[in-house]
């Protein structure tokens, strides 16, 4: 199988934690540092879906138009757990002319994350 595999710059591990784990629901596949006081390089994950998250300046700077795209199979249940969470919405819930519904977000890196309906 093939995929490609967001990569997003952070700038917290915590804010990361707190926003990616806490609130979206993702869970922890992996953590890399070279030591202890070293940048973290970390996967996330969600059913199929997975994500590279990284403190390393070499990874580039965050938000600027950086993003990814979630499909998720049940986008309205994603909406509720993400308000109870107290995200903020950049666009709420709307359906799309083309048939899905999707909502945007930012992380606390001005990374752009698209939700949008798998169906």
């Amino acid at each position: 199988m093939e995929r490609a595999i967001p990569h997003l710059r952070i700038l917290s591990y915590i804010q990361a934690v707190s926003f990616y784990v806490d609130k979206l629901g993702f869970d922890i596949a992996f953590e890399w540092r070279n030591g202890p006081d070293e940048p973290v390089y970390l996967g996330i994950r969600s059913g199929e879906m997975l994500v590279h998250l990284s403190e390393y300046e070499a990874s580039g700077p965050a938000g600027g138009g950086r993003g990814m795209t979630l499909s998720v199979h049940d986008i309205d249940a994603w909406n509720t757990r993400l308000k109870m969470a107290g995200v903020v919405f950049e666009r709420e819930l709307q359906a799309q002319e083309w048939g899905s519904k999707d909502f945007i977000v930012h992380d606390p890196f001005a990374n752009t994350i698209v939700i949008t309906s798998s169906e």
